[in-house]
């Protein structure tokens, strides 16, 4: 149930968590900053996704939870924000900002949808797959050129016994004996053409 209605759930906590944020800075006194009416927004926008484009909605709720989380982003007053900050001799160089509701509702959503997010980050960081088929072939002409003096033996038991062999032996050991079969059948009939 979790993994179906993920989204749902993370969208729910967000507008509760602003609309309380909303409510308390009325109450006090304090203002809304941008960072806020951001929030609001693109919370606004998710929300409509949800109904009109529930892929892109997906999409979106990561962006805007990941956003979030390092406080580019708010969606309450309220959230209670961690600060790291590095003050060398005194001169504030580097701030960062993490707020837990965003970073947790992240974390929620990599924990339920891992089997969807593994292998679009697999796609994302994998090499090209054209680049990936040109370095297989450049490895089985190489393995071609070793194997050129095998008996055909040895090479069908390369290919009977290919969980033992790297697969760039296996399928040289294939064009091999695929060669020389096809070599064999010309020499036993001439007229044939090859």
């Amino acid at each position: 149930m979790l993994n179906k209605y993920y989204d749902t759930i993370i969208i729910s906590i967000l507008w509760v968590s602003a609309i309380i944020g909303i409510v308390f800075s009325f109450l006090q006194n304090t203002d809304i900053l941008i960072q806020n009416y951001m929030g609001y927004g693109l919370l606004s926008a998710v929300t409509i996704l949800k109904f009109t484009n529930p892929k892109l909605e997906k999409i979106l709720l990561s962006v805007l939870l990941l956003i979030g989380s390092f406080n580019v982003i708010q969606f309450t007053q309220s959230t209670i924000t961690t600060t790291f900050s590095w003050h060398p001799m005194n001169i504030t160089t580097f701030s960062i900002g993490i707020q837990p509701l965003s970073f947790s509702l992240l974390i929620f959503l990599l924990i339920t949808k891992f089997n969807v997010i593994a292998p679009i980050l697999f796609q994302f960081f994998a090499a090209d797959p054209k680049i990936e088929k040109e370095r297989q072939n450049a490895v089985i002409n190489k393995r071609y050129d070793e194997l050129q003096n095998e008996t055909d033996a040895s090479l069908e038991e390369m290919i009977t016994n290919k969980e033992k062999y790297q697969i760039e032996y296996v399928k040289a050991a294939e064009k091999i004996i695929y060669e020389r079969n096809k070599k064999i059948t010309y020499e036993q009939n001439p007229t044939r053409s090859l």
